[in-house]
């Protein structure tokens, strides 16, 4: 009897290494992520310690300022209490897997990376999900679920 259970424990130690390492594939690590991509160049962002302020200028489109909610999907990149500088003057072209976008599908809006993106009959497709969240989003985007870009945050 001792013998068959260190059997069982022994095949059930191999499905959970088994199931980890499948598992791995899903998740991949933060440093296997692509990192949102320069949206505003060096030359842009003054910083003026004589006022204490940062100055942004040539942000594209209407830049808008959000705070994070406590969901902790998107950590280590930011974090609850961060705020982000969001815009809505991008092209959905210009679009790569990396950006961070906000989008509405359906249940609010939501701030996720962009995974990957398919071409279909209908134009792109997006897939998206947090950098902390073990698997994609459940459903893929077009491009009018867009609604932002994200361009920097403060923490």
């Amino acid at each position: 009897m001792c013998s068959k259970t260190a059997t069982e424990l022994l095949h059930a130690r191999r499905e959970i290494l088994r199931l980890e390492t499948e598992l791995a594939k899903w998740k991949p690590s933060t440093a296997d992520l692509p990192s949102p991509r320069d949206i505003i160049s060096r030359s842009d962002i003054i910083v003026d310690n004589e006022k204490h302020r940062i100055v942004i200028d040539n942000v594209p489109g209407k830049a808008i300022l959000v705070d994070i909610e406590g969901t902790h999907s998107m950590e280590p990149l930011f974090a609850k209490g961060h705020n982000l500088i969001i815009t809505d003057g991008f092209k959905y072209e210009d679009l790569v897997v990396g950006d961070v976008v906000v989008f509405d599908a359906g249940d609010g809006l939501t701030v996720h990376a962009i995974k990957g993106i398919e071409l279909d009959a209908h134009g792109r497709l997006y897939t998206t999900g947090g950098y902390n969240n073990e698997y994609l989003d459940p459903v893929k985007l077009r491009d009018e679920h867009i609604k932002y870009l994200y361009i920097i945050h403060i923490a």
